[in-house]
């Protein structure tokens, strides 16, 4: 169904307004629920007095995976130091601390 501002010829242009107006809509919401993603993972290891580097928080905000972030929300709760968020490794025993050892975690 066509509005009444088109002309009988060209009935798509506001399905194609509409259809860009609910992809901008989409953009806006994901980037709102990234950036939350981000600040959640920021709050986490503030609470456990866990600083993060300058290039720490860069990489955090600048990702856009909300499966990514909330992959490193689950990590934030368990590390000791913020670069561990990104690192797929063992949390307890003996390699655990080699790990530290070899990557300045204190």
């Amino acid at each position: 169904m066509a509005c009444e501002n088109c002309e009988p010829t060209n009935r798509c242009s506001c399905r194609v307004r509409a259809l860009g107006r609910m992809e901008g809509r989409f953009d806006g919401r994901e980037e709102g629920r990234t950036e939350g993603w981000a600040e959640s993972i920021f709050l986490i290891l503030g609470s456990r007095r866990i600083s993060a580097s300058e290039s720490v928080r860069v990489r955090i905000r600048e990702c856009k995976d909300s499966v990514q972030l909330r992959r490193w929300i689950q990590r934030a709760v368990h590390v000791d130091c913020a670069d561990e968020i990104f690192q797929d490794r063992p949390r307890r025993g003996p390699e655990k601390w080699a790990y530290e050892a070899l990557n300045g975690c204190e």
